[in-house]
C-alpha cells in the first residue's frame, strides 16, 4: 500500500509532476527502505541489511542535495544531519563486513568482492581459519554495531524519524511557491523541466575527469591519485541515483545507461574497499606476518584497479555513451 497523499495511479514519477512532490516521493520511497531494513540491522546476521539501509540513506542525502532548495524552513537540513550520522555509523559496520568477507574468502575468490557485490554473507563465518587480523576486525565490527544500535535507540534519532515521516507523508509540506510573474520566464517546476538539466550537468561533471585520467591509450599518462578517483566515485553515485530516481520514465535507453554506469561504479567501489582495507591494517595487530600477508594482497589489488581506472572511465564517456545520454534525456 502507498502512504496517504498519492493514489495508486500516481505511485511513480510523472513528467508533469511538481518537482517538490517528485522529491517528496523519492524521499518517501527511500524512507520505507530505511524503516524496513532497521529490524534486520538490529537482529539479523545477514550483512545485506546494513548495506541496503546505508544505500537508502545515501540516496536520500543525494535527493536532499539536489532538491532541498525547493523546500522552506530547516526541516531537510535537520534531516540531512541525522541521516549523515546514521550513514556514518552504518558505514563503520559495512566497511568491516566487506573487509572480513574479502579476507575470509581470499583463497577461493578470483577477484576481490566489494561493497556492491558482497551477497549471501553473514556476520560470523565458522569456516574461516583462525587469523588474528580477522579476529581483530570481528571485534571491531561488534563494537561498531553496538554504537550503531545505541544511535538508533537514541531520542535524537527517534525524534528525527517522527518529523521526517510526517514530512514525507504530507503533500506540499514546506514546498516553496513556484508561481509565475507576468512578463518573466516561467520557473522550471515539473519533472520534465528539471531532471533533463540535472542529468546532463551530472554527466558533464564525470566527463571533466577525462582531463585528469586520460582515457585514450598512448602517451605519458600521469600517476592516478586516489583522492581524485574517490571524488569520481562520489560523482558517479550522484548520477546513478538521479537516473534511478526517474528510471521508469527513461525506457530501455535508461536501463542501458544505468548498466554502463554501474560497471564503472562497481570498479571504483572495489578500489575503495581495497583502500579501506589497507587503512584498517594500520591498527596494531597480533601478527605482523599475517598483517603483511593481507597487505600484500590488498596492495596488488589496489595497483591493478588503479591501472584499469582510466579505461573504465573511457567506456562511460565515449561517443556511444554520449549518444545514449542524449537519448535518455529525450525520454523526459
Amino acid at each position: 500500500n502507498h502512504p496517504a497523499g498519492f493514489d495508486d495511479r500516481q505511485a511513480g514519477l510523472q513528467p508533469t509532476m511538481p518537482v517538490t512532490e517528485a522529491a517528496r516521493l523519492i524521499l518517501r520511497t527511500q524512507l520505507w527502505t530505511i524503516l524496513g531494513d532497521e529490524a534486520g540491522v538490529r537482529f539479523s546476521d545477514d550483512i545485506e541489511f546494513v548495506h541496503d539501509m546505508r544505500v537508502a540513506i545515501r540516496r536520500s542525502r543525494v535527493a536532499i542535495k539536489l532538491f532541498g532548495h525547493y523546500f522552506t524552513g530547516k526541516m531537510l537540513r535537520k534531516a540531512n544531519r541525522a541521516l549523515r550520522k546514521t550513514g556514518r555509523r552504518l558505514g563503520a559496520v559495512r566497511d568491516l563486513d566487506v573487509a572480513l568477507f574479502n579476507a575470509q574468502n581470499e583463497t577461493t575468490q578470483n577477484e576481490p568482492a566489494h561493497d556492491a557485490t558482497v551477497h549471501d554473507a553473514t556476520v560470523h563465518d565458522d569456516a574461516a581459519p583462525t587469523d588474528p587480523v580477522i579476529e581483530q576486525w570481528q571485534a571491531a565490527r561488534t563494537q561498531a554495531h553496538t554504537r550503531l544500535l545505541k544511535w538508533l535507540d537514541s531520542k535524537e534519532y527517534r525524534s528525527f524519524l517522527r518529523a521526517y515521516i510526517h514530512f514525507c507523508n504530507t503533500p506540499f509540506d514546506h514546498a516553496v511557491s513556484l508561481g509565475h510573474a507576468p512578463g518573466k520566464s516561467p520557473t522550471p517546476q515539473q519533472v520534465r523541466h528539471v531532471f533533463p538539466g540535472l542529468l546532463l550537468e551530472q554527466y558533464s561533471v564525470i566527463r571533466t575527469y577525462e582531463t585528469l585520467l586520460p582515457t585514450k591509450p598512448g602517451g605519458n599518462q600521469p600517476a592516478v591519485d586516489y583522492a581524485t578517483i574517490h571524488a569520481l566515485r562520489i560523482d558517479c553515485k550522484q548520477l546513478r541515483y538521479n537516473l534511478e530516481f526517474c528510471r521508469e520514465l527513461l525506457g530501455k535507453e535508461g536501463e542501458l545507461l544505468i548498466t554502463r554506469l554501474r560497471d564503472l561504479q562497481e570498479h571504483l567501489g572495489a578500489l575503495n574497499d581495497t583502500v579501506v582495507g589497507l587503512a584498517m591494517l594500520d591498527s596494531p595487530s597480533a601478527s605482523d606476518e599475517l598483517t603483511g600477508k593481507h597487505q600484500a594482497r590488498l596492495d596488488a589489488q589496489r595497483e591493478m584497479l588503479l591501472a584499469q581506472t582510466p579505461s573504465m572511465l573511457g567506456k562511460f564517456v565515449n561517443l556511444a555513451s554520449r549518444r545514449l545520454v542524449g537519448s535518455v534525456i529525450a525520454q523526459l
